[in-house]
């Protein structure tokens, strides 16, 4: 687990310093501007896009590193706080990227491990930590500053709570799942397409029971803790409620089909490769047959949120980050039961050519990473070739 954990934090450390002191990923700006306005006094950040979580975490990561850099005196004011970013925003994009990429992005590998060894066996669980560490695009996006690592990696701790609420579906682990769930809201707000999955799960933690009123008070006080941690980590969703709607009303326009098969082929396969969506499959099959309470709940929440994308979404792979885990476990369920009808090189060569067919473009993705991007380039270019006062034709102003 150890060499599992360091390969992940390698994969996703390496080349976080990329484009700085440049600015190339649309998003990120919109995370780290509002994290540092929040350092005038405001806590509304006046951005519902998405919730607020990651600008909040941000603004303590930054908060941190003023009060350490006024210590060494780097800072003797919240002026020239503000003036070390304008002039090179260099350590707070590090900083961000390493904090909501880089721990967020190993850490969801170690839940994968401990869910896959605890409710599969050991070496399902091993192999499907191998993978995630190694899965390409969950390696890229680790890279940014972003919701979407830190949404997969709360969401890992949503499944791994409802695995656990199918074994002994107690008011502790109700509450957990509750608390779960309204960070992951508060991460970002699809985490509510997975919604089928922990209905699912409390039906079947009590067959014959669900419908009684001491099951319905599991439910309700889980919902009730779930809205409470929402609210402790988006408040102004409630308290600003005509701003949210408004933007949600605007952001839904940008919301399109992308199609039944476009993120299937283009995000899963295309993040991933053929033979871990072909073995992914299989491991489907696999949990139906061997741990089907399990297999019903991951079936529920993929599906829907796969659904829900598939008609109001965008075309970005990123969207389909948060099934990476579910697919993950399916993967390593799948390996483990063709590692049982095989004999022990066969078994052992399935899983390094998975891993290589992984690796070989996580890899490569890193060593971009550490390449000039060819926008600064271009600047090279331009600065040393194009003079003061030369006409310059711009082509498409967008």
């Amino acid at each position: 687990l150890t060499l599992i954990l360091s390969a992940a934090f390698v994969m996703r450390v390496a080349g976080i310093h990329y484009g700085l002191p440049y600015i190339y990923h649309q998003d990120e700006p919109m995370m780290v501007n509002h994290a540092l306005a929040i350092g005038t006094g405001d806590w509304n950040t006046h951005y519902f896009v998405i919730p607020p979580f990651v600008s909040y975490f941000l603004f303590f990561v930054y908060a941190v590193f003023f009060i350490a850099g006024r210590v060494l005196g780097l800072f003797e004011s919240s002026g020239d706080f503000l003036l070390f970013y304008l002039k090179d925003p260099t350590a707070f994009y590090v900083l961000g990227r390493f904090f909501i990429g880089t721990l967020f992005g190993t850490a969801t590998v170690a839940v994968v491990y401990a869910a896959g060894k605890r409710f599969f066996s050991k070496d399902a669980g091993t192999a499907a930590a191998i993978f995630m560490a190694f899965l390409p695009f969950h390696v890229q996006h680790s890279h940014y500053i972003y919701a979407d690592i830190p949404l997969t990696f709360v969401l890992s701790l949503v499944f791994y709570v409802l695995f656990c609420l199918l074994e002994k579906p107690s008011m502790r682990n109700y509450l957990v799942l509750g608390a779960l769930v309204g960070w992951a809201g508060g991460t970002k707000y699809v985490a509510a397409y997975f919604l089928p999955a922990v209905l699912l799960a409390h039906v079947f933690a009590a067959p014959r029971a669900w419908l009684r009123f001491e099951a319905w008070k599991k439910i309700l006080l889980s919902g009730l803790t779930a809205l409470t941690v929402f609210f402790i980590t988006a408040p102004y969703t409630f308290l600003d409620w005509s701003s949210f709607w408004g933007t949600m009303k605007l952001q839904s326009a940008a919301e399109v089909p992308t199609g039944l098969s476009h993120h299937f082929f283009y995000s899963i396969v295309g993040g991933s490769g053929v033979l871990f969506a072909m073995l992914a499959l299989f491991g489907g099959y696999v949990l139906a047959t061997k741990y089907r309470r399990i297999f019903w709940v991951i079936a529920a929440g993929g599906i829907s949120y796969y659904a829900v994308s598939a008609y109001f979404s965008q075309h970005f792979a990123r969207y389909m980050l948060p099934l990476t885990p579910l697919l993950c476990w399916c993967v390593g369920a799948g390996w483990e039961r063709l590692s049982q009808h095989l004999k022990k090189p066969a078994s052992g060569f399935l899983l390094a050519l998975v891993l290589l067919i992984l690796a070989v473009p996580a890899v490569y993705s890193d060593a971009l990473f550490f390449k000039e991007d060819t926008r600064t380039a271009c600047l090279r270019w331009f600065e040393k070739n194009v003079h003061y006062g030369a006409v310059v034709a711009i082509d498409n102003r967008f």
